[in-house]
């Protein structure tokens, strides 16, 4: 069994560096509980990028420049 340890459905994550590193993988991790990830990077095309590859994943994105 294959169970997610906690559910966000219905929340709204913001991951600011989100685009690389460590806050990809917090947003991927987030997005597959099922919170909406916002994607917050100095990168605005490296922010939309990854909410595109959230995207394509099955998780709810969208990406802003901070």
């Amino acid at each position: 069994m294959n169970a997610p340890l906690f559910s966000l459905a219905g929340k709204v994550a913001l991951v600011t560096g989100g685009a690389s590193g460590i806050g990809a993988g917090i947003a991927e991790t987030l997005g597959r509980a099922g919170a909406l990830v916002v994607v917050a990077d100095r990168d605005e095309a490296g922010g939309r990028g990854r909410a595109e590859a959230l995207r394509a994943g099955g998780a709810q994105a969208d990406a802003t420049r901070t």
